[in-house]
């Protein structure tokens, strides 16, 4: 299994892990790593059970994930969204937002997810996905 990134997708993680808001998103990588961690192939991925869009090759996931530094368990901590390509058994990072702190986002909804999908088409016509690079050290 391939996991690729999105320009759109590395600028939200950057700002995330930036120092001034290290005490409150400060686990986000290790969060991401952790969940491809736990769901290692495609198929686990593409089973994830809240499911925004599928058709019979593409489906794109919300992805929940904890946040240890809040401790309010995944339904306060992050929203991943992803695209999974089951011609190619790649996955794309698209979006990534948390639920609680000052950059805080409430919901996403199904149009949103859409004009994710068309950024991303766009994205890797022009050849700028992003292989997706796991932490050597996931110590914080």
């Amino acid at each position: 299994m391939e996991i690729f990134t999105t320009p759109e997708f590395n600028k939200l993680l950057k700002t995330l892990t930036k120092p001034k808001y290290s005490k409150i998103y400060g686990t986000i990588k290790k969060e991401i790593d952790g969940f491809f961690s736990d769901y290692s192939s495609f198929d686990q991925v593409w089973q994830k059970n809240y499911m925004l869009y599928e058709n019979a090759y593409i489906r794109i996931n919300k992805v929940r994930l904890e946040n240890e530094l809040q401790h309010s368990g995944k339904s306060g901590g992050f929203r991943m969204i992803i695209i999974c390509d089951k011609r190619t058994g790649t996955i794309g990072l698209l979006y990534l937002y948390p639920k609680t702190g000052p950059l805080r986002m409430e919901s996403t909804n199904l149009d949103f997810a859409k004009n994710l999908v068309k950024n991303y088409s766009e994205v890797k016509a022009a050849g700028l996905l992003e292989k997706y690079s796991f932490e050597k050290n996931n110590n914080i």
